[in-house]
Protein backbone atom coordinates (compact mmCIF):
# COMPACT_ATOMS: atom_id res chain seq x y z
CA UNK A 1 0.00 0.00 0.00
CA UNK A 2 1.32 3.43 -0.90
CA UNK A 3 2.55 5.59 1.94
CA UNK A 4 1.19 8.73 0.26
CA UNK A 5 -2.42 9.82 0.43
CA UNK A 6 -3.72 10.89 -2.98
CA UNK A 7 -6.66 12.99 -3.92
CA UNK A 8 -7.45 12.59 -7.61
CA UNK A 9 -8.83 15.72 -9.22
CA UNK A 10 -9.42 16.17 -12.93
CA UNK A 11 -9.70 19.57 -14.53
CA UNK A 12 -10.36 20.77 -18.04
CA UNK A 13 -8.17 23.49 -19.45
CA UNK A 14 -7.34 25.07 -22.76
CA UNK A 15 -3.64 25.18 -21.95
CA UNK A 16 -2.66 21.61 -22.77
CA UNK A 17 0.85 21.17 -24.03
CA UNK A 18 2.02 18.97 -26.86
CA UNK A 19 5.12 18.06 -24.87
CA UNK A 20 5.27 15.95 -21.72
CA UNK A 21 3.08 16.75 -18.74
CA UNK A 22 4.21 20.04 -17.20
CA UNK A 23 2.77 22.55 -14.78
CA UNK A 24 1.11 25.75 -15.90
CA UNK A 25 2.37 27.96 -13.07
CA UNK A 26 0.17 30.45 -11.32
CA UNK A 27 0.05 33.98 -12.56
CA UNK A 28 -0.89 36.16 -9.62
CA UNK A 29 -1.59 39.80 -8.95
CA UNK A 30 -2.09 41.72 -5.74
CA UNK A 31 -5.30 43.67 -5.21
CA UNK A 32 -6.05 45.54 -1.99
CA UNK A 33 -3.22 43.70 -0.24
CA UNK A 34 -4.58 40.28 -1.22
CA UNK A 35 -3.02 37.94 -3.76
CA UNK A 36 -5.47 36.91 -6.46
CA UNK A 37 -4.32 33.79 -8.31
CA UNK A 38 -5.32 32.60 -11.74
CA UNK A 39 -4.96 28.92 -11.01
CA UNK A 40 -3.04 26.81 -13.49
CA UNK A 41 -3.51 23.04 -13.62
CA UNK A 42 -1.16 20.35 -14.77
CA UNK A 43 -2.41 18.72 -17.91
CA UNK A 44 -1.29 16.15 -20.46
CA UNK A 45 -2.63 15.04 -23.80
CA UNK A 46 -4.32 11.93 -22.41
CA UNK A 47 -5.16 12.60 -18.77
CA UNK A 48 -5.00 15.06 -15.91
CA UNK A 49 -2.14 14.55 -13.51
CA UNK A 50 -2.88 13.44 -9.99
CA UNK A 51 -2.79 16.37 -7.57
CA UNK A 52 -1.02 15.46 -4.37
CA UNK A 53 -1.77 17.26 -1.13
CA UNK A 54 0.31 17.11 2.03
CA UNK A 55 -1.64 16.03 5.10
CA UNK A 56 0.15 17.35 8.19
CA UNK A 57 -1.52 14.67 10.33
CA UNK A 58 0.18 11.93 8.32
CA UNK A 59 3.53 10.84 9.73
CA UNK A 60 5.22 9.34 6.68
CA UNK A 61 7.67 6.63 7.67
CA UNK A 62 9.40 6.21 4.31
CA UNK A 63 10.08 7.69 0.87
CA UNK A 64 8.03 5.96 -1.82
CA UNK A 65 8.98 6.00 -4.64
CA UNK A 66 12.60 7.00 -4.02
CA UNK A 67 13.84 9.60 -6.55
CA UNK A 68 16.78 8.47 -8.64
CA UNK A 69 18.05 12.01 -9.23
CA UNK A 70 19.86 13.77 -6.34
CA UNK A 71 18.13 16.36 -4.13
CA UNK A 72 19.85 19.74 -3.69
CA UNK A 73 18.98 22.02 -0.76
CA UNK A 74 19.07 25.85 -0.95
CA UNK A 75 18.88 27.71 2.37
CA UNK A 76 17.18 30.97 3.24
CA UNK A 77 18.19 34.43 4.45
CA UNK A 78 20.75 35.14 7.17
CA UNK A 79 21.91 31.57 7.70
CA UNK A 80 24.68 29.42 6.23
CA UNK A 81 24.43 25.65 5.86
CA UNK A 82 25.23 25.58 9.59
CA UNK A 83 24.10 28.18 12.15
CA UNK A 84 27.16 29.44 13.97
CA UNK A 85 29.10 26.60 12.34
CA UNK A 86 27.41 24.15 14.73
CA UNK A 87 23.66 23.67 14.15
CA UNK A 88 22.85 22.42 10.64
CA UNK A 89 20.32 24.56 8.79
CA UNK A 90 18.62 21.37 7.52
CA UNK A 91 18.83 19.62 10.88
CA UNK A 92 18.87 15.85 10.33
CA UNK A 93 16.93 16.11 7.07
CA UNK A 94 19.65 15.04 4.67
CA UNK A 95 20.64 12.06 6.81
CA UNK A 96 17.02 10.98 7.09
CA UNK A 97 16.51 11.02 3.31
CA UNK A 98 19.81 9.27 2.68
CA UNK A 99 18.79 6.30 4.82
CA UNK A 100 15.97 5.68 2.33
CA UNK A 101 18.35 5.78 -0.61
CA UNK A 102 18.11 9.45 -1.64
CA UNK A 103 21.23 11.33 -2.75
CA UNK A 104 21.57 14.73 -1.08
CA UNK A 105 23.64 17.89 -1.57
CA UNK A 106 23.44 20.81 0.88
CA UNK A 107 24.61 24.10 -0.64
CA UNK A 108 25.89 27.28 0.97
CA UNK A 109 25.49 30.84 -0.39
CA UNK A 110 26.17 34.32 1.07
CA UNK A 111 23.52 34.88 3.81
CA UNK A 112 22.43 38.45 3.00
CA UNK A 113 23.53 38.97 -0.62
CA UNK A 114 21.14 39.75 -3.48
CA UNK A 115 19.05 37.05 -5.10
CA UNK A 116 21.19 37.37 -8.24
CA UNK A 117 24.46 36.91 -6.32
CA UNK A 118 23.16 33.98 -4.31
CA UNK A 119 21.75 32.34 -7.45
CA UNK A 120 25.13 32.55 -9.20
CA UNK A 121 26.81 30.78 -6.28
CA UNK A 122 24.01 28.20 -6.23
CA UNK A 123 24.60 27.56 -9.92
CA UNK A 124 28.33 27.05 -9.33
CA UNK A 125 27.58 24.49 -6.63
CA UNK A 126 25.03 22.59 -8.72
CA UNK A 127 27.06 22.62 -11.95
CA UNK A 128 30.19 21.44 -10.15
CA UNK A 129 28.21 18.65 -8.47
CA UNK A 130 26.49 17.32 -11.58
CA UNK A 131 29.56 17.52 -13.80
CA UNK A 132 31.81 15.73 -11.31
CA UNK A 133 29.16 13.09 -10.72
CA UNK A 134 28.12 12.84 -14.38
CA UNK A 135 24.53 13.53 -13.28
CA UNK A 136 21.96 14.69 -15.88
CA UNK A 137 19.70 16.72 -13.57
CA UNK A 138 18.76 17.28 -9.90
CA UNK A 139 15.71 18.16 -7.83
CA UNK A 140 15.90 21.47 -5.94
CA UNK A 141 14.34 22.24 -2.54
CA UNK A 142 14.46 25.89 -1.46
CA UNK A 143 13.41 27.21 1.92
CA UNK A 144 12.36 30.85 2.25
CA UNK A 145 14.69 33.07 0.17
CA UNK A 146 16.37 29.92 -1.14
CA UNK A 147 13.28 29.40 -3.30
CA UNK A 148 13.80 32.79 -4.97
CA UNK A 149 17.48 32.03 -5.57
CA UNK A 150 16.44 28.77 -7.18
CA UNK A 151 13.84 30.38 -9.43
CA UNK A 152 16.39 32.95 -10.63
CA UNK A 153 18.96 30.22 -11.27
CA UNK A 154 16.47 28.20 -13.34
CA UNK A 155 15.04 31.13 -15.29
CA UNK A 156 18.02 33.43 -15.85
CA UNK A 157 21.14 31.25 -15.54
CA UNK A 158 20.21 28.22 -17.68
CA UNK A 159 19.28 26.25 -14.58
CA UNK A 160 16.67 24.28 -16.53
CA UNK A 161 19.56 22.29 -18.01
CA UNK A 162 20.44 21.05 -14.54
CA UNK A 163 17.12 21.05 -12.64
CA UNK A 164 14.15 18.74 -13.07
CA UNK A 165 11.92 20.16 -10.31
CA UNK A 166 11.85 22.91 -7.71
CA UNK A 167 9.94 22.64 -4.44
CA UNK A 168 9.75 25.84 -2.40
CA UNK A 169 8.89 25.90 1.30
CA UNK A 170 7.56 29.14 2.81
CA UNK A 171 9.21 31.19 0.07
CA UNK A 172 7.98 34.82 -0.15
CA UNK A 173 7.14 34.66 -3.87
CA UNK A 174 5.06 37.82 -3.47
CA UNK A 175 7.19 39.38 -0.73
CA UNK A 176 6.55 39.75 2.98
CA UNK A 177 5.03 42.56 5.08
CA UNK A 178 7.85 41.78 7.54
CA UNK A 179 10.40 43.05 4.99
CA UNK A 180 8.23 46.09 4.21
CA UNK A 181 8.13 46.96 7.90
CA UNK A 182 11.82 46.31 8.57
CA UNK A 183 13.02 48.63 5.81
CA UNK A 184 11.21 51.56 7.44
CA UNK A 185 12.82 51.21 10.87
CA UNK A 186 15.59 53.25 12.41
CA UNK A 187 17.55 50.06 13.08
CA UNK A 188 17.73 49.24 9.38
CA UNK A 189 18.88 52.77 8.55
CA UNK A 190 21.66 52.47 11.12
CA UNK A 191 22.73 49.03 9.90
CA UNK A 192 22.90 50.36 6.34
CA UNK A 193 25.77 52.60 7.47
CA UNK A 194 27.66 49.60 8.84
CA UNK A 195 29.84 47.18 6.85
CA UNK A 196 27.16 44.50 7.21
CA UNK A 197 25.76 43.72 3.72
CA UNK A 198 21.98 44.14 3.62
CA UNK A 199 21.38 43.80 -0.12
CA UNK A 200 18.85 41.01 0.27
CA UNK A 201 16.28 42.88 2.36
CA UNK A 202 14.91 45.31 -0.27
CA UNK A 203 14.39 42.33 -2.59
CA UNK A 204 12.02 40.65 -0.13
CA UNK A 205 9.44 43.43 -0.15
CA UNK A 206 6.05 42.96 -1.73
CA UNK A 207 6.60 45.77 -4.20
CA UNK A 208 9.90 44.39 -5.49
CA UNK A 209 8.73 40.79 -5.84
CA UNK A 210 5.41 41.59 -7.54
CA UNK A 211 6.54 44.48 -9.73
CA UNK A 212 10.14 43.62 -10.63
CA UNK A 213 11.19 40.07 -9.82
CA UNK A 214 8.17 37.99 -10.84
CA UNK A 215 7.57 39.70 -14.21
CA UNK A 216 11.23 39.25 -15.18
CA UNK A 217 11.79 35.73 -13.82
CA UNK A 218 9.31 33.44 -15.60
CA UNK A 219 9.02 29.74 -14.83
CA UNK A 220 10.68 27.43 -17.33
CA UNK A 221 8.45 24.83 -19.03
CA UNK A 222 11.05 22.07 -18.62
CA UNK A 223 10.94 22.39 -14.82
CA UNK A 224 8.12 21.36 -12.48
CA UNK A 225 7.33 23.84 -9.70
CA UNK A 226 5.83 22.81 -6.35
CA UNK A 227 5.25 24.77 -3.15
CA UNK A 228 4.30 24.35 0.51
CA UNK A 229 3.22 27.04 2.98
CA UNK A 230 3.57 27.31 6.75
CA UNK A 231 0.40 28.09 8.68
CA UNK A 232 0.74 28.18 12.45
CA UNK A 233 -0.77 30.53 15.07
CA UNK A 234 2.16 31.83 17.12
CA UNK A 235 1.36 32.67 20.76
CA UNK A 236 4.67 32.53 22.63
CA UNK A 237 7.61 32.64 20.25
CA UNK A 238 10.26 35.15 19.06
CA UNK A 239 8.36 35.17 15.74
CA UNK A 240 5.19 36.41 17.44
CA UNK A 241 5.91 40.07 16.57
CA UNK A 242 6.30 39.32 12.85
CA UNK A 243 3.37 36.93 12.90
CA UNK A 244 1.06 39.72 14.06
CA UNK A 245 2.31 42.17 11.42
CA UNK A 246 1.79 39.66 8.60
CA UNK A 247 -1.53 38.48 10.04
CA UNK A 248 -2.94 42.02 9.85
CA UNK A 249 -1.77 42.47 6.25
CA UNK A 250 -2.20 39.07 4.60
CA UNK A 251 -3.74 36.62 7.06
CA UNK A 252 -2.37 33.22 8.06
CA UNK A 253 1.41 32.87 8.09
CA UNK A 254 4.36 31.11 9.71
CA UNK A 255 5.91 34.13 11.41
CA UNK A 256 7.78 35.30 8.32
CA UNK A 257 5.78 34.51 5.17
CA UNK A 258 2.03 34.36 4.54
CA UNK A 259 0.33 31.28 3.14
CA UNK A 260 -0.73 33.24 0.04
CA UNK A 261 2.76 34.56 -0.69
CA UNK A 262 4.19 31.04 -0.30
CA UNK A 263 2.14 29.53 -3.11
CA UNK A 264 3.81 29.05 -6.48
CA UNK A 265 3.37 26.43 -9.17
CA UNK A 266 1.58 23.30 -7.97
CA UNK A 267 0.58 24.00 -4.37
CA UNK A 268 0.98 20.89 -2.23
CA UNK A 269 -0.52 22.05 1.06
CA UNK A 270 0.00 23.65 4.46
CA UNK A 271 2.53 22.84 7.16
CA UNK A 272 1.53 23.17 10.81
CA UNK A 273 4.96 24.64 11.61
CA UNK A 274 6.46 28.07 12.00
CA UNK A 275 9.29 29.36 9.80
CA UNK A 276 12.00 27.86 12.03
CA UNK A 277 10.37 24.51 12.71
CA UNK A 278 10.22 23.90 8.96
CA UNK A 279 13.98 23.28 9.04
CA UNK A 280 13.42 20.63 11.73
CA UNK A 281 14.61 22.95 14.48
CA UNK A 282 12.39 21.45 17.14
CA UNK A 283 13.04 19.03 19.97
CA UNK A 284 9.42 17.86 19.99
CA UNK A 285 8.92 14.71 17.93
CA UNK A 286 5.40 15.75 16.98
CA UNK A 287 6.85 18.89 15.38
CA UNK A 288 9.43 16.99 13.35
CA UNK A 289 9.81 18.22 9.77
CA UNK A 290 11.11 14.87 8.55
CA UNK A 291 7.71 13.49 7.40
CA UNK A 292 7.08 16.33 4.97
CA UNK A 293 10.58 16.13 3.50
CA UNK A 294 9.88 12.44 2.89
CA UNK A 295 6.67 13.57 1.22
CA UNK A 296 8.56 15.99 -1.03
CA UNK A 297 11.08 13.30 -1.99
CA UNK A 298 8.19 10.96 -2.79
CA UNK A 299 6.67 13.63 -5.06
CA UNK A 300 10.01 13.89 -6.85
CA UNK A 301 10.15 10.12 -7.25
CA UNK A 302 6.57 10.05 -8.54
CA UNK A 303 7.44 12.69 -11.14
CA UNK A 304 10.33 10.57 -12.40
CA UNK A 305 8.05 7.56 -12.71
CA UNK A 306 5.47 9.52 -14.70
CA UNK A 307 7.85 11.42 -16.99
CA UNK A 308 10.39 8.69 -17.60
CA UNK A 309 13.32 9.75 -19.77
CA UNK A 310 11.44 12.87 -20.83
CA UNK A 311 12.65 14.30 -17.53
CA UNK A 312 16.04 14.82 -19.22
CA UNK A 313 14.63 17.23 -21.79
CA UNK A 314 17.27 19.88 -22.58
CA UNK A 315 19.70 18.42 -20.03
CA UNK A 316 23.24 19.83 -20.08
CA UNK A 317 24.32 16.31 -21.14
CA UNK A 318 22.28 16.40 -24.34
CA UNK A 319 21.37 12.91 -25.51
CA UNK A 320 24.34 11.29 -23.77
CA UNK A 321 22.57 10.43 -20.51
CA UNK A 322 24.34 7.48 -18.81
CA UNK A 323 22.35 4.26 -18.72
CA UNK A 324 22.29 4.18 -14.90
CA UNK A 325 20.16 7.35 -14.86
CA UNK A 326 17.58 6.13 -17.35
CA UNK A 327 14.02 6.08 -16.00
CA UNK A 328 11.59 3.19 -16.34
CA UNK A 329 8.08 4.58 -16.84
CA UNK A 330 5.58 2.73 -14.67
CA UNK A 331 8.25 1.42 -12.30
CA UNK A 332 8.43 2.87 -8.79
CA UNK A 333 11.58 2.53 -6.71
CA UNK A 334 10.90 1.68 -3.09
CA UNK A 335 12.96 2.85 -0.11
CA UNK A 336 14.56 -0.62 -0.06
CA UNK A 337 16.04 -0.03 -3.50
CA UNK A 338 13.67 -2.49 -5.15
CA UNK A 339 11.50 -1.87 -8.17
CA UNK A 340 7.83 -2.66 -8.53
CA UNK A 341 5.13 -1.97 -11.08
CA UNK A 342 2.75 0.86 -10.33
CA UNK A 343 -0.52 -0.33 -8.85
CA UNK A 344 0.94 -3.52 -7.37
Amino acid sequence: QRSLHFSLNTHSTNHTRSQFCGFNHRSSIRQNNQIISNRGYCTSIQKAKKKLRYDSSTQLESVDPVPKLPIVFAHGLMVFDKLGGVIPYWWGIGADLEKFGCKVLVTRVPPTATIESRAKILKEKVVDYVQKGNIPKVHLIGHSMGGLDSRYFISKLDGHKYVSSLTTIATPHHGSPAADWALNTWLYRILKMSPIPLDAFPQLTRKYLDEEFNPSVPDHPDVSYYSLAGSKPIIVNPLRFWYQIIKRKEGENDGMVSTTSSQWGEFLGYLDQDHVQQMNWSLARKKSALPYFRFIASIQGQEEVEKGDRIFRHSWMGDDVPEKWKMDVGMARTSKGEERSEGK
